[in-house]
């Protein structure tokens, strides 16, 4: 369980983004991924934690392979 945003570690967005997969459209999913790198690098800036990394630090604009997004897109 996560109790607060220093918490959250990668799996814990992916499982949230797959959620948002089967739920809603690609394009929301894609735009609450955004959302929550935006967050995290604002709060990476303002963490006094020094050992502190965002989750999404050096990733891609997509946490999931081409064939992983083309399934939920067909489906």
């Amino acid at each position: 369980m996560v109790w607060g945003p220093l918490q959250v570690r990668p799996p814990h967005i992916r499982e949230f983004i797959a959620e948002l997969l089967d739920r809603t459209s690609p394009g929301n999913a894609h735009t609450n991924y955004r959302s929550l790198r935006t967050f995290f690098r604002w709060l990476e800036l303002l963490t006094p934690y020094p050992q502190y990394s965002r989750p999404l630090k050096g990733r891609a604009a997509s946490p999931f392979p081409v064939d992983t997004c083309a399934t939920h897109l067909h489906a």
